[in-house]
């Protein structure tokens, strides 16, 4: 099994699963993030926090924090062939630091070791799709609002770095 405890980005972060008293954080975070990527004419607020209440599980939720207060979560489900990054979310002030892209190569790590794929769902317009590509995920499907990616580990099991 994939084991999100040890998703700590080389120490920069500690991981605690998501407990009741995070839903409003998670829920903020989750906002704060889908409108910076969503086009301001295609903002909803409503719909957006419909959406989170729709797509939150606490069980699969992950709470991401730097000694000094939260700053992330993240929400991750697995299957027997594959491990799926629901969401990852990041504070302001903790991104671009490298902390995303070392979540997701342990989870690319733990998945490897196991043979599962990696899958996850990005927004159009989100600029973590770069950062996902530059991690190995390719395009399994598109849509007007999103891309289907998924990374597979390559021969002999360990993931390529970046």
């Amino acid at each position: 099994m994939v084991d999100p405890l040890r998703l700590t980005a080389g120490g920069l972060v500690q991981v605690r699963p998501a407990g009741a008293e995070d839903t409003r954080f998670a829920e903020a975070l989750y906002v704060d993030t889908t409108e910076r990527v969503v086009p301001p004419e295609r903002w909803d607020e409503a719909r957006t926090r419909s959406r989170f209440r729709t797509v939150y599980r606490r069980k699969e939720s992950w709470v991401l924090s730097d000694g000094g207060g939260d700053v992330g979560w993240m929400q991750v489900a697995e299957g027997r062939r594959q491990a799926a990054l629901r969401q990852l979310h990041l504070v302001a002030s903790h991104r671009n630091r490298g902390i995303g892209s070392a979540i997701i190569r342990g989870l690319q790590g733990q998945a490897a070791r196991q043979g599962k794929v990696v899958v996850l769902r990005v927004l159009r317009g989100n600029p973590a799709a770069a950062l996902y590509r530059r991690l190995g995920f390719v395009t399994v499907r598109e849509t007007p609002d999103w891309f289907d990616m998924r990374w597979r580990p390559p021969e002999g099991g360990t993931p390529r770095s970046s």
